[in-house]
């Protein structure tokens, strides 16, 4: 008797329901962040960065707790190729270290080429300013062109985390889809908690974006079908998907070594650091504000390390 063959076959009816209520759990997590966003005020500015820091805490939270001591479950197969267990679980932190590069080096590419675009504006300005086509008292200290190298760094910055966060939902979404009815029904509630967290987290950081709505609505869209969609592929190949394959063992401790790598620089480079340490904004806050904001984002650093247990 075939592996695939043994294992039992998990109820469709019930796959697509489990389907649509992860589906309703990460619109409502991203719904929650749109409210805020779409209605921003002095009133609510402290509770939008309440959200930030919870957010914080939950992606760095996914990355350490559910992404890493996986993808080192995964290297550390003994179904694993030769090849791949003769290095080992230092995979993992190779594989994170070479994702956190790249993602550096893209960020560091992208602000290069804003900065070029800046000279050669500012270069414009400057000659038009000593022809006397443009007064000077009409020229803003800081133009469009300036404000847009911040603006461009943290929508890739964001961008990436999302791409991360995709991998990580879609290897959640297809080990769902392939487990037995069992497993299924007691994976799905701690799933839903963990997606209305993450939904939470990754739309307030789109929201703070300084690009258009349209924009933010593709980003915020994607993040809730992609592990629906992912259940339905997994649901769609149990017959044939064994999850003791070398290949699949190492393509999803792969991505999610990847996926760790991408949530770790973001979240510690570009969200806790610009965010938090450096950021004038967050300083300018009163010192008891500070900790409550502090206080929040452990609490949901501790929110996902509770859905650990079971995710």
């Amino acid at each position: 008797m075939s592996v695939a063959a043994e294992i039992p076959q998990p109820s469709k009816a019930g796959h697509f329901y489990g389907a649509l209520i992860l589906l309703i759990a990460s619109s409502a997590g991203i719904a929650f962040s749109m409210f805020l966003v779409n209605r921003r005020c002095e009133s609510l500015d402290r509770f939008l960065q309440l959200s930030k820091m919870f957010g914080i805490g939950v992606l760095l939270s996914t990355a350490w707790i559910h992404l890493v001591p996986s993808a080192l479950e995964q290297f550390s197969n003994p179904l694993l190729d030769p090849y791949w267990q003769e290095y080992g679980t230092t995979q993992v932190g190779l594989l994170a270290l070479v994702a956190s590069f790249v993602v550096q080096r893209i960020e560091f590419s992208v602000k290069s080429a804003i900065a070029k675009l800046n000279a050669c504006l500012e270069t414009s300005t400057s000659a038009e300013m000593e022809s006397g086509t443009v007064p000077c008292e009409d020229t803003p200290l800081v133009t469009p062109a300036i404000l847009s190298m911040k603006t461009g760094n943290k929508e890739v910055a964001v961008i990436l985390l999302e791409i991360g966060i995709l991998f990580h939902s879609v290897i959640m979404g297809v080990t769902l889809g392939v487990s037995p009815d069992g497993a299924f029904s007691k994976l799905i509630v701690p799933l839903c908690f963990h997606q209305l967290f993450e939904g939470m987290a990754l739309g307030v950081l789109v929201g703070g974006l300084s690009v258009s709505m349209s924009h933010k609505r593709v980003l915020w869209g994607l993040y809730p079908i992609a592990t629906p969609i992912a259940v339905g592929v997994g649901a769609a190949i149990q017959s044939s998907y064994n999850p003791d394959s070398p290949d699949v063992i190492l393509a999803q401790g792969m991505l999610e070594a990847l996926s760790a790598g991408i949530l770790l620089y973001n979240t510690y480079v570009e969200l806790m650091s610009e965010e938090v340490v450096h950021s004038c904004k967050f300083h300018s806050y009163p010192q008891d504000f500070k900790q409550v904001c502090f206080l929040a984002m452990y609490l949901g650093a501790a929110s996902m390390a509770f859905v650990g247990i079971w995710v």
